[in-house]
């Protein structure tokens, strides 16, 4: 309650709070006393609520003004080049990207791509998910694929807010997964688990894994399907590289219980 007060004094419009998990080994997985999982999360969220409230209130007190923005010093010559890339981003999602290629689609040099990515990643409206290799000979050991985290953003700046009716099954695809990965990986960093690392998994003859976590040397896989019932194994190739890993088909059935 003393916490809670204190959200609504100081009235900030962003914090971090997250439910306690205890790690064996260390001293407050032991201690006596410890709050029930569930009665943890459900404060959690009365203070996350809380500190949303502060955020909308805010946000409505800057309609209609004018205010000085303080610009970082990365300089972009070519704001329409930046625009075109965050556009041929958007045509990409779910698949891997080559800063060579999208040089040549948008019409700037390589370097230059890369230090647009960097500011886009850096605002936070694409993120990169790196490929995961072990040393097998065919797997893709420097492969990157680009996704954003809002998917508003993403059909905003391709200019189609189409229902998903008109959309092609592809497409469909592409978004679903982008969403999953997205809201994973927040509802991680709202979790606290800031120590898991994400990839995908892909070998030269285009099996692939969607997402790869590793947390405390466990790997776990997971395939994005968008179709209710369609599950689908790890592929043999990846079973047979790592026979250890965990692996899950997560569709729309299961997606409450993976974002949870």
């Amino acid at each position: 309650q003393e916490t809670l007060d204190l959200v609504r004094e100081t009235r900030p419009i962003k914090i971090h709070a997250f439910p306690f998990s205890p790690r064996p080994g260390t001293i407050a997985a032991d201690m006596p006393n410890q709050v029930n999982r569930a009665i943890s999360k459900e404060r959690v969220r009365i203070i996350n609520d809380a500190a949303n409230a502060n955020r909308a209130e805010f946000m409505r007190g800057q309609i209609g003004k004018t205010v000085q923005v303080l610009m970082e010093e990365n300089n972009i010559a070519k704001p329409d080049k930046l625009v075109k890339l965050v556009q041929a981003l958007a045509f990409q999602i779910g698949s891997t990207v080559s800063a060579t290629e999208l040089a040549g689609l948008v019409g700037i040099d390589a370097k230059t791509v890369e230090r647009y990515i960097e500011i886009l990643e850096r605002s936070y409206i694409i993120f990169t998910l790196p490929s995961y290799a072990k040393n097998q000979r065919n797997e893709l050991k420097f492969a990157r694929k680009l996704y954003f985290w809002d998917m508003g953003i993403r059909n905003g700046v391709i200019g189609n807010i189409a229902p998903v009716s008109l959309r092609s099954p592809e497409e469909l695809g592409h978004m679903w997964e982008n969403f999953v990965i997205a809201e994973r990986l927040k509802r991680n960093d709202y979790a606290g688990r800031t120590f898991v690392q994400h990839y995908f998994w892909r070998t030269q003859q285009k099996k692939e894994v969607d997402l790869i976590e590793i947390e405390d040397g466990v790997i776990t896989g997971f395939e994005i399907k968008r179709k209710i019932g369609k599950r689908v194994g790890a592929p043999s190739q990846f079973k047979t590289a790592y026979p250890e890993a965990r692996f899950e088909c997560i569709t729309p059935s299961e997606l409450m219980e993976f974002l949870m």
